[in-house]
């Protein structure tokens, strides 16, 4: 098969692993995405991790068998595994040792596009490369020198690595702060201008790009301005923001972030968090959720785990059930607050809109304006100051009912009807 490298999975079941079934197959959906061909899978339970192989000794035995049977270059492990149990598989196995961790971060390293994505893997994958790339050099130089460690030429050249690989990370680091602060000010700027804000949330390949696209359907923005939208895993991993802007004048910040996924590395969360911190800044936030697949309440609490970790509080959550043209009937306990919708098809938007829009004029006040025919000028800028419910053309006046933020109100205030709508 061109362009495919041929692997094994394999996979320890430990006592609490609750959800394991599902994480293996997941783990064959991830290296189907890095462009591995899966030849075979391996699962082992136990007790505890081994100290040395991190399985049982037999086991190795037989996975050692089975690589010999099926010619595969790689194995490909559902766990972060340390140095020493890459080391020592990799001595005993004889082939290329992937964990999961390393497997997902070679698919961000495929996918990233933008130079801060880019820089974000850099640093993650260095991180996480740092003491595994010192252990493989260390077990080298004892090869060459039959098993005796040469510590003159081999401490130094660990040494030079180690620290050409340090700067690297402070070297991307740095980098990385220059457009965090430039998205920061991004983030004020949106803020200044008071313009809502919704971050798209949920597990990777739920459907959040596709949910953004719907919005700028609605909006008739142009087909540039739509995001990549794919059925894999982490399709896409910039975050991409989009001015919406509907018929009823109803407007907002669409924030399109990266997907999760079970035991999301730390490396990864750690170097994206700068991205994240969109989400944090939110007003509200959709956490879109594929309610096709049977195990849909655990990758929903998967991604909502993630969320708590990174800090996410006091932002109201709005469950948006997806791909509803697959399943209409979800098996489980709903989340209280949802909308059902199919992002793909457009079903269930009226309804998503409906909702996205009270929260929106939550804090808004309806008013009654008398517009001098002499400033009718003023009813652009209350088109960008609020929203505009009826507009009628008097012999004396134009009478306004609109519904303005309380931090515009006072620039009106000479002109209200002397009638609160309420």
């Amino acid at each position: 098969m061109p362009n495919k490298k041929s692997a094994i999975l394999i996979g320890v079941k430990l006592p609490g692993f609750h959800d394991f079934a599902q994480a293996f197959e997941e783990l064959d959906n991830l290296a189907l995405a890095c462009d591995y061909y899966v030849l075979k899978k391996v699962t082992q339970n136990l007790d505890a991790p081994t100290n040395n192989y991190y399985l049982g000794a037999g086991k190795v035995f037989e996975i050692k068998a089975v690589l010999e049977e099926t010619g595969a270059e790689t194995a490909i492990f559902d766990t972060e595994l340390s140095p020493v149990h890459i080391r020592n598989l990799e001595k005993a196995l004889n082939v290329n040792i992937v964990d999961r961790t390393m497997l997902i971060l070679q698919i961000f390293e495929s996918r990233a596009k933008t130079k801060e994505a880019k820089l974000q893997v850099a640093v993650a994958k260095a991180t996480y490369m740092l003491p595994r790339l010192i252990d493989h050099e260390a077990n080298y130089d004892r090869q060459r020198s039959g098993g005796k460690a040469n510590k003159g030429t081999g401490e130094t050249k660990l040494e030079k690595d180690k620290r050409a690989l340090r700067n690297q990370v402070i070297k991307y680091r740095k980098e990385l702060a220059s457009l965090t602060e430039k998205r920061r000010v991004q983030r004020l700027q949106r803020k200044d201008n008071h313009l809502f804000t919704i971050a798209i949330v949920g597990y990777t390949n739920a459907g959040k790009s596709a949910l953004m696209n719907q919005f700028l359907t609605l909006a008739h923005r142009s087909q540039n301005k739509k995001v990549l939208e794919k059925d894999m895993v982490f399709a896409t991993l910039e975050t991409s923001s989009r001015l919406i802007s509907l018929p009823n004048l109803i407007k907002f910040i669409a924030v399109d972030t990266v997907g999760f996924v079970r035991r999301l590395p730390h490396h990864l969360i750690e170097a994206f968090k700068s991205t994240l911190e969109e989400v944090k800044e939110a007003d509200l936030i959709l956490h879109v959720v594929d309610i096709s697949d049977p195990e849909f309440l655990t990758l929903m609490n998967v991604a909502d785990d993630v969320l708590e970790s990174l800090g996410v509080k006091d932002i109201p959550v709005l469950y948006v059930l997806n791909k509803i043209d697959i399943i209409r009937k979800p098996q489980g306990e709903l989340p209280v607050n949802h909308v059902k919708i199919s992002a793909l098809r457009g079903l269930g938007m009226p309804q998503l809109m409906m909702k996205i829009s009270e929260y929106i004029l939550h804090d808004y006040h309806p008013l009654e304006l008398k517009i001098p025919y002499a400033n009718q000028d003023l009813l652009d800028q209350l088109r960008k100051d609020g929203i505009l419910l009826e507009t009628e053309y008097e012999d004396d006046a134009i009478y306004v009912s609109v519904a303005l933020p309380e931090h515009r109100i006072a620039i009106y205030e000479s002109y209200i009807n002397h009638r609160d709508l309420n």
